[in-house]
C-alpha cells in the first residue's frame, strides 16, 4: 500500500441513506427537483418537492445509488434535490474524507455493486455489500490531487460531447432541408397523417414497479433526435401497462 493510505469498510466512514416518498408533490417547479433515476438520465424532473420536511435531501455532487428496482445499483451524480424512496445517498463525515473523492472511489466500485444485488423480481441493492466494502484512502492532498485531475477529464469530455450534439442537430438540419428542398409534394399538418397524437404517462408507483421481463415502457432517455436507444429501457407488468393503455 503507498504511504499514507489507509483502508476501511464503508460501514466505518460512510452511510448510504435511502430515500422517502414526499408526501407533497407538484409539476410546477416550486421548490426542489425529485430525485429519480429518470431526472438524472434525462435531465427532466417528474416533479417538484416543497415541503422539505423529513425528506432526505442530496447537494450536487453527491454520489446517488439506485438502491430498487430495474438497474439496482446504478450510480448518479446528483443534483440538489429531494432523494427518491428507490435511491440512496452517500454521505461521510469523517473529515478525512473529501465527499469528492468518496463519489469518485465509489464509482470505482459499481461493478462490485451490480453484482451483489439481490432479487430478481425486483432487484434491490445488497446493504451488507455496501456496509463492508472495501474503500483504500490517501491523505487528503492527494485525494484533491485525484480529484482536480478526475474533473479536468469530464471537463474535456463534456465540451467534446456538447460540440457533437451541435454536429448531431446540424446534420438533422441538412437532412430536413434536403428533403423539403427534394420533396415534390405540399407540405400537410401532422393531424391530417396520424391517428392520434399524445403524450406519455408514469406508472403509479414509479421506478419501484419496473420489472426485468414485461410490457417495454419507453421514456424520454430512450428518445433521442434521430435514433432510439436500448440502454435503460425498463418493463412493467400487464396490469400496470394495462392502467395505461390509452397511452
Amino acid at each position: 500500500m503507498r504511504e499514507g493510505w489507509v483502508d476501511y469498510k464503508f460501514k466505518d466512514v460512510a452511510t448510504a441513506v435511502k430515500g422517502k416518498l414526499p408526501k407533497n408533490q407538484n409539476e410546477v417547479g416550486i421548490g426542489i427537483p425529485y430525485l429519480t433515476a429518470s431526472y438524472l438520465r434525462s435531465s427532466k424532473p417528474d416533479f417538484w418537492i416543497e415541503n422539505l420536511e423529513g425528506a432526505v435531501t442530496a447537494e450536487d455532487g453527491d454520489c446517488l445509488i439506485l438502491w430498487d428496482g430495474a438497474g439496482a445499483g446504478d450510480l448518479f451524480s446528483a443534483h440538489r434535490g429531494v432523494v427518491s424512496s428507490t435511491m440512496a445517498v452517500v454521505t461521510t463525515q469523517n473529515s478525512k474524507i473529501l465527499r469528492e473523492f468518496l463519489t469518485l472511489f465509489i464509482s470505482s466500485k459499481a461493478e462490485y455493486i451490480k453484482e451483489t444485488c439481490r432479487g430478481t423480481t425486483v432487484p434491490h441493492v445488497s446493504p451488507d455489500a455496501i456496509a463492508n466494502m472495501d474503500l483504500r484512502i490517501p491523505p487528503l492532498p492527494e485525494q484533491k490531487r485525484i480529484v482536480d485531475l478526475i474533473s479536468s477529464v469530464d471537463l474535456y469530455i463534456e465540451a467534446r460531447q456538447q460540440e457533437l450534439e451541435s454536429a448531431k442537430k446540424s446534420r438533422n438540419a441538412l437532412v430536413e432541408s434536403q428533403i423539403l428542398e427534394l420533396s415534390d409534394s405540399s407540405l400537410s399538418s401532422l393531424k391530417n397523417l396520424s391517428t392520434k397524437i399524445g403524450s406519455g404517462a408514469t406508472p403509479r408507483g414509479g421506478e419501484a414497479v419496473y420489472i426485468e421481463t414485461g410490457v417495454n415502457l419507453i421514456r424520454s432517455q430512450n428518445v433521442h433526435d434521430s435514433n432510439f436507444v436500448m440502454r435503460g429501457l425498463v418493463a412493467i407488468e400487464d396490469s400496470a401497462a394495462k392502467a395505461l393503455e390509452n397511452v
